[in-house]
């Protein structure tokens, strides 16, 4: 169970490392160094992890712009989590179009063997679909962002029977299946919340997390009442039936190129446990410190340029 703890005191723990964490992560980073002039028997490439070389340790492909959804992910950058678990270098790469985040993790995993491990983070209803269409791309899913999917319909009034939703392309077709009464369509992101308050949409698809917030601010700034925003959260949209309604799990996925899971490179697999290790290190510190995290965020879109 996480704790509620001061800004002063979150900003400590961050700041002090066990005696425990120094030593596991100097071991980690010890066989990193000591592999780092090891080549495989196929031919020579190097399998290492690199400071400073032309391939990271570790790559990840983000499914959006830096923003609180990754607030730990933007901590564990922030306070050096990432490099305390050993990874020197670590790259993050340009979003990418929606549903491209596996063809762009293989993409380039496969132009960069000698790095350890290709990270990428999509929702789960476009990650499914898409491994199964093309289970060449060889990434698998191994942790998830959240335990609760913050994804909702907003509002301004109760919706009606054919009422029109604007949603994400990739949503589509679930926000049809949970709304059966409205018409769902696609939709511009960068346009939507002003679509709403403009009366083209009667609701549209939104992140409780970010988008919400970012809804009722726009409001304010308009004059109108914050107030007057409705949301329904997917996973509330459940009947008492355990066969009705929307179960939607682990929502947004972090998946992998399926190297960083080859039991015969050890090295691979130690890269991939220090990035999940530092990331929910680094979600911890942001449920800890909920305003460090926004400053952590704001601190991670300068440094990646997402």
């Amino acid at each position: 169970m996480w704790r509620l703890v001061s800004r002063a005191v979150a900003k400590r723990e961050r700041n002090t490392t066990s005696a425990s964490a120094v030593v596991v992560a100097s071991q980690l980073k010890n066989r990193f160094d000591q592999r780092h002039a090891v080549r495989n028997n196929n031919g020579g490439r190097l399998l290492s992890a690199l400071s400073g070389g032309s391939s990271p340790d570790v790559a990840v492909q983000l499914d959006y712009y830096m923003s609180p959804q990754f607030a730990g992910v933007a901590c564990a950058l922030v306070d050096d989590t990432y490099r305390s678990k050993g990874i020197d270098n670590l790259h993050f790469l340009p979003t990418c179009p929606v549903g491209h985040e596996a063809s762009c993790v293989r993409s380039f995993q496969n132009s960069n063997p000698a790095t350890l491990a290709t990270f990428g983070s999509v929702e789960q209803n476009v990650f499914i679909p898409t491994l199964h269409d093309d289970p060449t791309l060889e990434v698998t899913a191994i942790a998830s962002m959240f335990r609760r999917s913050p994804l909702c319909v907003a509002s301004l009034s109760q919706l009606r029977d054919g009422d029109v939703i604007g949603a994400h392309e990739d949503t589509v077709e679930l926000l049809q299946r949970v709304f059966p009464n409205q018409k769902v369509v696609a939709s511009p992101r960068g346009t939507k919340n002003t679509d709403l308050l403009e009366g083209k949409y009667q609701g549209i698809q939104a992140y409780t997390t970010t988008e919400v917030p970012a809804l009722r601010r726009l409001m304010e700034g308009r004059g109108i009442d914050p107030s007057k925003v409705q949301f329904r959260v997917l996973e509330d949209e459940s009947g008492a039936d355990a066969d009705e309604g929307v179960n939607l799990g682990y929502s947004q996925m972090l998946f992998v190129a399926n190297e960083a899971l080859d039991a015969s490179t050890p090295d691979r697999r130690e890269a991939a446990q220090a990035f999940l290790e530092a990331t929910f290190q680094g979600w911890q510190a942001a449920i800890r410190d909920p305003d460090a995290a926004i400053e952590a965020v704001a601190e991670a879109q300068k440094m990646l340029g997402l």
